[in-house]
């Protein structure tokens, strides 16, 4: 996530559903035991797979095109694993 996600209500619903989040607090952020945790303590490693993954999704999409002309998911996945293989 990036800074645009952070707010308490969404880092504590995250965590109730035990997922922990990774974005980096907005500038100035007092309020919120969770935003304080992840201010504290943030993985910038972590945070910087975001920046790969994004990167290579990137990449796909301008070699393959964005949108895909099936309607199913099945026969979506299939045109997809196609275009990989050409």
């Amino acid at each position: 996530m990036d800074k645009g996600f952070d707010s308490n209500p969404l880092h504590e619903w995250l965590r109730n559903q035990g997922i922990w989040s990774v974005a980096p607090v907005r500038k100035g952020c007092k309020r919120g035991c969770y935003r304080r945790q992840l201010r504290d303590c943030f993985d910038w490693g972590l945070y910087w797979q975001r920046n790969i993954i994004e990167s290579l999704i990137s990449a796909v999409k301008r070699l393959f095109g964005s949108h895909v002309r099936a309607r199913t998911a099945r026969m979506q996945r299939a045109e997809i694993s196609l275009r990989f293989m050409i």
